[in-house]
């Protein structure tokens, strides 16, 4: 014989709990005026249209990244320089990729001076990396060329700084000790 089954019961659907009330303006200030004054905020500078800008730039060249973006936006906008003038992108230098020997560097500032911005996850995380990074400063200064690293994390945190010195010869020590 069939037993009767048990009717169903759904669970309760968890409730979200209100929202806790905000407190209101103090009392306090109006017992004393001087106490803290409403001070008017000003409304913050608009951020640059970087994804425009970025956009832009990645019509004339595809791969581009936005660490050589920031290199070359500040290079072009903030210096005035032109590209193929005071400073070639994507420089195929003794060579290029088809000669051995040659290399292919992000920036070549004339005369002597190389800029190669860096990612950390990328050329510092494995041995191999680290080693071809160290081949290759050493390959282009053995050439006569002053080879500068522009790490991801200076980049982003201090560009303006970050490529002056670089525009100088002088890197920022952040890897040093890693490379």
């Amino acid at each position: 014989m069939a037993t009767k089954r048990e009717p169903y019961t759904f669970p309760k659907v968890p409730t979200v709990p209100g929202m806790p009330n905000v407190p209101k303006r103090s009392s306090l200030r109006d017992k004393f005026p001087g106490f803290a004054p409403d001070i008017p905020i000003p409304k913050p500078d608009p951020i640059p249209d970087y994804a425009n800008r970025l956009a832009a730039w990645q019509v004339r060249f595809p791969a581009m990244s936005a660490l050589e973006f920031i290199i070359i936006d500040y290079l072009t906008r903030k210096k005035g320089w032109r590209i193929g003038r005071e400073f070639e992108y994507q420089s195929a230098i003794y060579g290029g990729r088809t000669k051995f020997g040659g290399f292919v560097v992000d920036f070549f500032v004339r005369p002597n001076l190389v800029l190669q911005p860096q990612g950390e996850r990328w050329h510092l995380q494995a041995p191999g990396d680290r080693a071809r990074l160290r081949l290759e400063a050493m390959m282009l200064t053995g050439r006569g060329l002053t080879v500068v690293y522009l790490w991801e994390s200076d980049l982003l945190q201090r560009p303006d700084y970050t490529i002056e010195l670089a525009l100088r010869g002088q890197q920022l020590n952040t890897f040093r000790n890693d490379l």
